[in-house]
């Protein structure tokens, strides 16, 4: 099982950035199913040290998913865990 997680400064601004390592449980997923497209990448959380101050809503927040989806979220309310889905996943799932 390759799954970790490590703060650290990645762009050196002083503020901890968190970096996510997945994986799957069986460790030869791709030698057992060459045919299955698993992926599970690495995820990058910078923090810019700004913060929301008083506010109470996020203006926007874009995605980058590794298929080069881009997906922006808007007015999103502070102090809640988010869970998004990538859409092109989402939608076939939902099929």
């Amino acid at each position: 099982m390759g799954r970790g997680v490590a703060l650290f400064d990645y762009d050196n601004d002083g503020w901890k950035d968190l970096l996510i390592a997945q994986g799957h449980d069986l460790d030869t997923i791709e030698l057992n199913y060459p045919n299955l497209h698993y992926r599970e990448p690495m995820l990058l959380a910078r923090n810019t040290g700004h913060g929301l101050g008083p506010g109470t809503t996020i203006k926007s927040i874009e995605i980058r998913w590794p298929s080069r989806i881009k997906q922006t979220l808007k007015n999103v309310p502070a102090d809640q865990l988010l869970q998004v889905d990538e859409p092109a996943l989402a939608s076939q799932v939902n099929k």
